[in-house]
């Protein structure tokens, strides 16, 4: 559904409120502009299924977009804490294990 806005917000909310759909829910938000609903989902998501590197990369980087300099700190700590690390490149940033 991607690029398909308007057929995946018809999809929404999903029935079943699985930290994979909200995590999925949360990036349609950061997609259409809305980064606190989105940060809202992802943060929601990463309550029931903490583990999720990838939930908190997309959570970092909203919070930077906010400005909330400790809150993404936070998040890029629980990604390493996962065994991962976060790569800052002038071509963008990347996970790496």
């Amino acid at each position: 559904l991607s690029g398909r806005f308007a057929e995946a917000r018809s999809l929404l909310p999903l029935p079943l409120q699985s930290a994979h759909a909200l995590f999925y829910e949360g990036l349609l938000e950061k997609d259409l502009g809305d980064p606190l609903r989105a940060i809202s989902l992802l943060r929601e998501s990463l309550s029931r299924r903490e583990w999720h590197p990838v939930a908190w990369y997309f959570l970092g980087e909203l919070l930077v977009e906010q400005r909330d300099w400790a809150a993404a700190d936070a998040a890029r700590a629980e990604i390493e804490a996962l065994g991962w690390r976060v790569e800052d490149s002038p071509s963008g940033t990347r996970l790496r294990r």
